[in-house]
């Protein structure tokens, strides 16, 4: 097990040999590689801030921005300063909301269950952020709700797209 990693899994049903797992903020399984093939259902939960977790987190956020930054000038370009502006409200709730739950995710915890419930608890918030600023909305009189979701669709789809391109690299 790598070095400031502990298994969820219980020993009995834990590989002999276990390579370096990559989690997601979703905590959801991944796949390892090991000498028998491939082993599935295993998670690994941050215990410290990792070094090749925190590259990844920026360029999500980064891909968030620049993918909601398109948007907005994409409906500002072809519909209007109404569109532009719902847009930009769209994509800003995906970044921010997503920004608070990297913050959370990234800060070490001293057990896997203190981790999982920051991970419940940031992912409530993120939530409610995001219900928040939705709400926050609708007290302008001239949102474009198709582009508003669009931009805020455009930043979710991001959030999954980079880890997944980035995990289909090979590492040097």
């Amino acid at each position: 097990m790598p070095r400031g990693f502990v298994s969820i899994i219980s020993p009995a049903h834990r590989p002999a040999t276990l390579s370096a797992c990559q989690i997601s903020k979703s905590a959801t399984p991944c796949a390892q590689k090991a000498e028998s093939g491939f082993l599935y259902g295993s998670h690994a939960v941050a215990t410290r801030p990792d070094i090749e977790l925190r590259p990844l987190a920026h360029r999500v956020l980064l891909a968030q921005v620049v993918a909601g930054a398109v948007v907005t000038l994409i409906a500002l370009a072809i519909y209007g300063r109404a569109a532009g502006l719902s847009a930009l409200i769209g994509a800003g709730t995906g970044v921010i909301a997503n920004l608070y739950m990297t913050f959370m995710a990234l800060r070490p915890a001293r057990t896997p269950h203190g981790a999982l419930g920051r991970l419940y608890f940031g992912q409530l918030v993120k939530v409610a952020i995001t219900v928040g600023l939705f709400l926050a909305a609708v007290r302008f009189t001239h949102v474009v709700w198709p582009a508003l979701l669009m931009a805020y669709a455009a930043t979710l789809v991001v959030f999954w797209w980079v880890p997944y391109v980035s995990a289909s690299q090979p590492r040097h």
